[in-house]
């Protein structure tokens, strides 16, 4: 679970970091084109892609700023555990969201 609590700290979790990095403008460019299809599938497993994507970079990016910037052990892990949960929770909602109108169309 501290891997999950403090990505920063993981070799393994960094070098995805560093490539969803790369992949936010090419995964948010096919967002806004595919948009114009009219395969709904389509559209909601690329924008699925994308907020997976977005989340996890947010997600790593406020852990390291949680590293940097507080410094007590007891407070550092409940803000992190809050921002998993956050992050998770948002997550998990935009993807429901996208599929549950795929169902309704």
């Amino acid at each position: 679970m501290n891997h999950f609590l403090s990505p920063e700290k993981n070799n393994k979790l960094l070098k995805s970091y560093h490539f969803s990095g790369k992949m936010l403008i090419p995964l948010l460019f096919s967002s806004y084109v595919i948009n114009n299809l009219e395969c709904e599938k389509t559209k909601s497993i690329i924008n699925s892609f994308t907020i997976s994507n977005i989340s996890f970079h947010s997600y790593v990016s406020t852990s390291c700023i949680i590293t940097d910037y507080i410094k007590p052990q007891n407070i550092s892990k409940i803000v992190r555990c809050t921002s998993l949960g956050g992050h998770f929770l948002a997550t998990s909602g935009y993807i429901y969201y996208l599929f549950k109108n795929v169902k309704n169309k």
